[in-house]
C-alpha cells in the first residue's frame, strides 16, 4: 500500500476555480490561484505583488472555502479598510470582526476564541499590545489550530511606514508566539527591490522558504499628466479649475476626484479655497479627510462620496490604500513631497473599475523642473563669480593676515609644504617662444602677471628629496628621448578602482540606461520611470495560459491598450485641461504700522516749575522767544526728557 499522505491536502487550479465559481460566483484569475494554493500548501510564507484594484483581496476569502472551520487573521493599516472587508464578507455571507482600541473587549475575543467569526481584521498596534487579547489568543490550542494564516494587507506599510508606526518593528516576534507553519502572506501594489527586501527583513521571512507571485502594477486606464505650478503653494490656486469662476448651480459638476496632501493644514486651506468659490448652499459637497477626524466622520464621508453626495476630498493617506471607490475619475497629487511607491498608490485609487478611465495629476514645485534647476544653477554660478571677484579686487592691506598668508606667493610660502619648490634661474628662457615680440611668449618676472615658476627636477637634487609623484596618464617617450619610460601600472591600478568604487558607490540608475532610443524627447513617457522602479518591464504576461479556453486570454490578465497614455504621448488630448488663468495679485508694499507722536495733557511735565512753561510753549506762542507751538513743543520735550 501506498503511504499515506502527511501535511495539508494539495489542490489543483482546476478545483480552486470550480469552488470560486460553484461558492462566490466569481472566477479567478491564474496569479490569484497560485497565491491560494501557496497559502494551503503550508510549507511557506507568500508574497503577492498586482496592481491596485487587480482582486487582491479575494485572496485572503478563497482559503476559507477549503477550510471552512479555519480563520484568517488580517493586518490592515488602516481601520477604515478593516470595517469595508466585513462589509464585503457579508454579502458573502461570511462572519467577519474589526479589532481595534474601541472594539477590543473580552467578549469580542471570547467569540474569536469560539469560533464566532472566520475572519478578524485588526491593526499592528492592537495585534502587538502587551498583555492584550491576541497575546493570550496565541496561548490557545485551539485557536492555533484553526489559524489559516496572517495576511499583511497593504504589506509595504511594514517598511515605509516604520519610521511613525514603530510596531510594525515589532512584529517578528510573532515568529515565536504563532506555530512556524502558518504562513505569513504579504500583499500589496508597491514592493520594489529595496522595499520587498526591508519587509521580509522585519517580518522574518526567509527567501528560501518564500513563494512570491509578481505581477505588473500599471494601470493604463489612468492617464498620467504632470504639471508645473504656476501660483504660490499657499494661494492653491493652481486647484481652481475643479470649480470655475462664478460657478452656479445648473453649471457642469466636477468630475469625483480625491486630492493628496502630505501635510493636514494644507489639505484643510485647499478645502477652505475650493469651498469659497462655490455658492454657500453648495460648499458642502467638497471636505477635508484626516486622521484628526472620527471613525463616524470617516464613515459617513466615505459613503457620501461613494453614493455622490459629495464631490470630492482633500485628504491625506488616511483615506487612501485599498478603499472601494469603483468611479474615482480624477486624483491629484499636491506637491512632490512622497517617494514613488506613495505617489503610485495614491493614483491607483482612480478606476478601479478597469473599465471607466481616469486621470493622475501630479502638481509639482517650479524648482523641480530641469529648466529651473538650470536658471537656479547658472544665478549661483554668477553670484559666486561676482563674490570671487569682489574678494579679488579687495585692498590687500584691509585683509586680515590669515587671508594675507593665504595668498602669499609661490616663491615665499608661508604654509609647510611636502617637498621644495625649485624656481627658474634668472637667466633661463621660458617654454616657448624666444622672441620678446611675440605675445606667446611667457614673462615669468613682468610684474603684471602673476607668474608661477613651473616646477622642474632639478639634477642637484638627491633622490631622496625628489617628491614622489605618480604621473597623470601614461606618456609615451618621445622619439629620440633619452628619458626612460614611465611606469604607470600603478596609475592604472588606481584608475581601475576608481572606476570600480564609483560603479558601487554611484551607481547609473537603471532607468538612464535602459532602452535609450526609447528615452528620446520624441518619445518620452510619463510612464517609463515608475516601471523601470518597480520592474514591470521584466515581467511577461501569462494570460493565454490564465484562460486557455478563449482565443485572446483572459482579459483582465492582458489588460487593456489604452489610445491615451500620458500628456507626453498624446499632448494634444490635454489642451484644455487643468488650466488655470487667474491674474496674479501684487504684493502690497509694506507700511509703517505706528501712528504719529501726538502730546498730549498727559505728557505734562512732572514738577511744577516746567508745568507752567509747558502749558505755555504748547498751545500758544511764547511772547518773549517769538517761536511757535510746534517748535515750542519740541523745546519742551527736550527739556522734560
Amino acid at each position: 500500500m501506498p503511504p499515506a499522505p502527511t501535511g495539508p491536502p494539495k489542490y489543483s487550479f482546476a478545483e480552486i476555480r470550480t469552488k470560486a465559481i460553484t461558492h462566490l460566483g466569481y472566477t479567478p484569475c491564474l496569479w490569484q490561484i497560485k497565491v491560494v494554493e501557496a497559502i494551503l500548501k503550508r510549507d511557506g510564507d507568500v508574497v503577492c505583488i498586482a496592481a491596485t484594484g487587480s482582486g487582491k483581496t479575494l485572496t485572503f476569502w478563497l482559503p476559507l472555502l477549503f477550510r471552512p472551520n479555519g480563520i484568517q487573521l488580517v493586518i490592515s493599516p488602516l481601520n477604515i479598510l478593516g470595517q469595508q472587508n466585513v462589509a464585503q464578507l457579508a454579502a458573502m455571507k461570511i462572519n467577519g470582526i474589526t479589532i481595534t482600541a474601541e472594539t477590543a473587549t473580552y467578549k469580542n475575543f471570547q467569540d474569536i476564541e469560539d469560533g464566532k467569526y472566520s475572519v478578524v481584521v485588526t491593526n499592528v498596534e492592537t495585534l502587538m499590545q502587551q498583555d492584550g487579547g491576541f497575546e493570550k489568543l496565541w496561548k490557545k490550542p485551539t485557536f492555533a489550530s484553526r489559524l489559516i494564516s496572517l495576511v499583511w494587507d497593504e504589506g509595504h506599510c511594514a517598511s515605509t511606514w516604520a519610521t511613525f508606526r514603530p510596531k510594525y518593528k515589532q512584529v517578528n516576534h510573532l515568529r515565536y508566539l504563532i506555530p512556524r507553519d502558518i504562513p505569513f502572506v504579504v500583499v500589496s501594489a508597491t514592493l520594489p527591490p529595496a522595499v520587498l527586501s526591508d519587509v521580509m527583513n522585519n517580518l522574518q521571512i526567509s527567501s528560501k522558504k518564500c513563494t512570491i507571485i509578481r505581477r505588473s502594477n500599471d494601470r493604463p486606464n489612468i492617464h498620467l499628466v504632470v504639471r508645473e505650478m504656476k501660483y504660490a503653494m499657499n494661494s492653491y490656486k493652481d486647484l481652481a479649475f475643479l470649480i470655475p469662476e462664478d460657478w452656479k448651480p445648473g453649471d457642469p459638476l466636477p468630475p469625483k476626484f480625491l486630492i493628496f496632501f502630505d501635510s493636514i493644514a494644507d489639505s484643510i486651506e485647499a478645502a477652505k479655497f475650493l469651498r469659497n468659490r462655490l455658492p454657500l448652499e453648495y460648499r458642502h459637497k467638497i471636505k477635508w479627510f484626516n486622521t484628526e477626524m472620527s471613525t463616524e466622520f470617516k464613515d459617513i464621508e466615505s459613503d457620501s462620496l461613494k453614493s455622490g453626495k459629495i464631490w470630492g476630498l482633500c485628504c491625506t493617506d488616511s483615506f487612501g490604500m485599498g478603499l472601494g471607490l469603483s468611479d474615482v475619475l480624477l486624483v491629484i497629487q499636491w506637491r512632490s513631497t512622497c517617494d514613488m511607491c506613495t505617489l503610485w498608490q495614491r493614483l491607483g485609487r482612480a478606476a478601479r473599475a478597469l473599465q471607466l478611465f481616469a486621470t493622475g495629476l501630479f502638481l509639482v514645485e517650479p524648482k523641480r523642473f530641469n529648466a529651473n534647476i538650470a536658471k537656479a544653477k547658472e544665478a549661483a554660478e554668477k553670484r559666486a563669480a561676482a563674490s570671487k571677484k569682489r574678494k579679488e579686487t579687495a585692498n590687500p592691506g584691509e585683509q586680515s593676515a590669515a587671508k594675507r598668508a593665504a595668498v602669499s606667493s609661490a616663491a615665499a610660502p608661508n604654509v609647510p609644504i611636502s617637498f621644495p619648490i625649485v624656481a627658474l634661474p634668472p637667466d633661463a628662457a621660458p617654454t616657448g617662444s624666444s622672441d620678446p615680440s611675440d605675445p606667446e611668449t611667457e614673462h615669468p618676472n613682468d610684474p603684471e602677471d602673476n607668474h608661477v615658476p613651473s616646477m622642474t627636477t632639478d639634477s642637484a637634487l638627491e633622490p631622496a628629496q625628489t617628491p614622489h609623484l605618480a604621473p597623470a596618464a601614461s606618456t609615451p617617450p618621445t622619439a629620440g628621448s633619452d628619458s626612460p619610460p614611465v611606469d604607470t601600472s600603478c596609475t592604472d591600478y588606481m584608475l581601475e578602482r576608481r572606476a570600480i568604487y564609483d560603479a558601487v558607490a554611484h551607481p547609473t540608475p537603471r532607468w538612464k540606461k535602459t532602452n535609450q532610443k526609447e528615452r528620446q524627447p520624441g518619445a518620452a513617457c510619463f510612464r517609463f520611470p515608475a516601471t523601470i522602479y518597480f520592474g514591470n518591464d521584466t515581467i511577461t504576461s501569462d494570460h493565454l495560459t490564465c484562460r486557455p479556453d478563449l482565443v485572446d486570454g483572459c482579459t483582465r490578465c492582458n489588460g487593456i491598450t489604452p489610445t491615451i497614455c500620458c500628456e507626453l504621448c498624446t499632448p494634444e488630448k490635454f489642451l484644455d485641461f487643468a488650466r488655470v488663468d487667474l491674474p496674479k495679485t501684487k504684493q502690497q508694499p509694506k507700511r509703517a504700522r505706528i501712528v504719529d507722536y501726538k502730546a498730549e495733557r498727559v505728557d505734562k511735565p512732572r514738577n511744577l516749575r516746567n508745568l507752567k512753561f509747558y502749558e505755555c510753549m504748547t498751545f500758544s506762542a511764547h511772547p518773549e522767544v517769538g517761536v511757535s507751538s510746534k517748535r515750542a513743543t519740541k523745546s519742551h520735550i527736550v527739556l522734560s526728557s
